[in-house]
């Protein structure tokens, strides 16, 4: 960094890497930039760390990541989803994605499991894979 500001070509590649991620790109009748993409991925990242540290400060993991037994297991998984979920919702917060598209790859992603619980529940003689 610092040689690039003695040769006096920070502020143009600064100003180039900007320009490149502060554009609007047009993908359909959607338009985004490279920034909120990364906030988005950044955001998440985060989340992800964070419920880590969560798991090793309530002590179900020790250092070399193997899983302990003890009687907290179900409520620290319950925090964890909470903070993934809170994590999920701020990054399409912060990145602009607008709620109503969270909304439609719910409704996939629900429409999908609901299939495929469907076709676990179905009585034994319906089954249409005889490998189960």
């Amino acid at each position: 960094m610092i040689l690039l500001r003695n040769l006096n070509i920070y502020s143009i590649i600064r100003d180039q890497v900007l320009a490149f991620l502060e554009a609007e790109r047009k993908l359909g009748n959607t338009t985004f930039s490279f920034s909120s993409i990364f906030i988005f991925i950044a955001v998440i990242w985060i989340a992800f760390q964070i419920s880590k540290v969560m798991m090793f400060i309530f002590g179900h993991e020790d250092g070399s990541g193997t899983v302990k037994k003890n009687r907290w297991n179900s409520a620290v998984l319950l925090i964890r989803l909470g903070v993934l979920g809170a994590g999920i919702l701020l990054a399409f917060a912060a990145s602009g994605i607008p709620m109503d598209k969270l909304t439609i790859i719910i409704g996939a992603l629900s429409v999908g499991h609901r299939f495929r619980v469907a076709e676990h529940c179905q009585q034994p003689g319906l089954r249409r894979d005889p490998g189960f």
